[in-house]
């Protein structure tokens, strides 16, 4: 929120892209919005929900706002916008405002309890990437339920042959990303996708 803060970290963003432009070979840039941010100002028990709303409002604003910074120097389509854990509504509307594409984490519409269906069917036309893990449930001390994300496919809550089934149909042909913590998670995530795609291309 702070002007100076915001305007030194535009320029780093422009200057990592500009930096990996001229050593690697990048797909694209997925940009996550204000989330650590959003966060402190969520976490805020004493905190007013009407504040809290103004103050998510004007992160969004000012993230927009460096979004449109960035894109005067960003390779054409490669900027993406990311759906974070607090939401998808808000970086999703940004994205097609800008003109951006979309990474679409299925592993954070989980946790939030979102219609994979709705989002992605709605969002269809701007997904270039997924980012793909399932979320495991935890009962707590008092009963308390939580999910956590960031774990191997087949594992979680997530059911993975109807996600693959959405995410892949009409013919996408961008990025499918595994994102899980453990190297024992990403192989057995690559398992369970690789046995998908056998049964899908035997079946076709």
């Amino acid at each position: 929120m702070c002007q100076p803060i915001w305007e030194a970290s535009i320029e780093s963003y422009k200057k990592i892209i500009r930096q990996l432009e001229e050593a690697l070979k990048v797909e694209h840039y997925v940009m996550h919005l204000t989330e650590m941010m959003l966060k402190q100002v969520e976490s805020k028990p004493h905190m007013a929900s009407e504040i809290k709303e103004k103050i998510v409002d004007a992160m969004y604003v000012r993230a927009k706002a460096g979004i449109k910074e960035i894109l005067n120097e960003a390779p054409e389509g490669k900027l993406l916008v990311e759906n974070i854990k607090s939401g998808w509504q808000k970086p999703f509307a940004i994205a097609r405002e800008l003109g951006t594409g979309i990474c679409c984490d299925i592993g954070h519409l989980v946790l939030e309890g979102a219609d994979l269906k709705h989002v992605v069917d709605g969002h269809r036309d701007l997904i270039r990437e997924f980012h793909f893990h399932d979320a495991v449930e935890w009962t707590l001390g008092g009963g308390k339920k939580i999910l956590q994300d960031h774990v191997a496919l087949g594992t979680g809550v997530l059911d993975v042959t109807n996600t693959l089934d959405l995410m892949l149909a009409q013919g996408f042909d961008g990025v499918l990303m595994i994102e899980v913590g453990r190297w024992e998670a990403a192989e057995e995530s690559v398992r369970v996708v690789r046995e998908y795609l056998t049964k899908r291309s035997g079946s076709s």
